[in-house]
């Protein structure tokens, strides 16, 4: 009986042993060399293991597909884009948390400009006591000056307390007087900072949306086609409003976060969607600054297709020639 058992059991085992020696059999292999000729084998030879290829079943129809070896140079591009992403998420964190804090802080436009004229008014109050400082520090430097006068006429020397009290007074008159022109730009950084807080408190009641952007697949080409270099000042400023206008120009989606150094679009919704970040990000010290551009497609198959199509490609290929126009 025990005898009859383990025959029947090692009968089932070799018949599974050549079902699946038969199915693995049955598969096939299909890959284009770098010559671009296309072959069919159920094996993939040693020199074309780096090959991406594509596994069909018995009846020729795709099971699965093997992507290429990547080269050295889209391992950096890669590393690269991931660095870039990794500032723009930085970005978008930063900005949430600045616009959390922006909500909280006031409930309406009101707030916002009545906190203004509070800063606006302190700082006023704060240049009346600088110039009462100012008239008595000038009525003491007159006296000072009077009595050194006359004892000048007199041939008298003038002492070196007196000598010693008008440079001191004339240093702190200086000292009041750039007082009070900071305080004259501290208004003006103050309606500039409550400025900046109005504009943004209107976007942030007008524009909805809160998804985080997904990165978008590292296309082919070794370069970065899709960051531009600037050195500061004017010059990043342009750069930096032209591509605003070239996301707005080719992304398929709404705005959805669009602040100082970041603009972002809508999740693309459709497998042809060409969703747009751009960012201005200081990767070093000194005064460069780079502009990237992110493009996202829908994570599908017929989206990543087209994501690496003639299209999407274009608008990768067009930015840098964009900015510099």
């Amino acid at each position: 009986m025990q005898l009859a058992a383990r025959l029947i059991w090692t009968l089932a085992l070799l018949s599974l042993t050549l079902a699946s020696a038969a199915a693995e059999a049955a598969k096939l292999y299909r890959w284009t060399d770098a010559d671009g000729n296309v072959h069919y084998s159920d094996k993939i030879p040693v020199e074309a293991s780096g090959q991406g290829r594509t596994e069909l079943n018995k009846r020729g129809l795709e099971i699965d597909q093997v992507a290429p070896a990547k080269t050295k140079e889209e391992f950096e591009k890669e590393r690269a884009l991931e660095l870039l992403r990794k500032e723009q998420e930085a970005l978008i964190l930063e900005q949430k948390k600045k616009d959390r804090a922006l909500l909280r802080s006031y409930r309406s436009e009101g707030d916002i400009v009545m906190a203004r004229d509070g800063k606006l008014a302190a700082i006023d109050t704060s240049k009346k006591v600088i110039e009462s400082n100012i008239r008595l520090t000038k009525t003491r430097l007159d006296d000072m000056q009077r009595r050194a006068a006359v004892l000048e006429r007199q041939g008298k020397p003038l002492g070196k307390d007196l000598e010693s009290g008008i440079e001191t007074t004339w240093k702190r008159l200086e000292q009041e007087y750039a007082g009070l022109v900071t305080r004259e730009r501290d208004k003006d950084a103050v309606r500039e900072e409550y400025d900046g807080y109005l504009e943004r408190f209107r976007r942030l009641k007008n524009i909805r949306g809160d998804q985080e952007q997904a990165g978008a697949l590292p296309d082919k080409a070794p370069e970065l086609e899709t960051v531009a270099t600037c050195q500061g000042g004017a010059s990043c400023d342009g750069a930096w409003r032209r591509a605003k206008a070239y996301r707005a120009l080719h992304s398929t989606t709404a705005a959805q976060i669009s602040a100082d150094t970041i603009v972002t679009s809508m999740p693309p919704g459709d497998d042809t969607d060409i969703s747009i970040t751009v960012s201005r990000l200081k990767l070093g010290g000194g005064d460069e600054e780079q502009l990237f551009l992110d493009v996202q497609c829908k994570q599908t198959p017929v989206g990543n297709e087209f994501c690496h199509g003639d299209k999407a490609e274009a608008v990768r290929q067009g930015f840098r020639p964009f900015l510099s126009q």
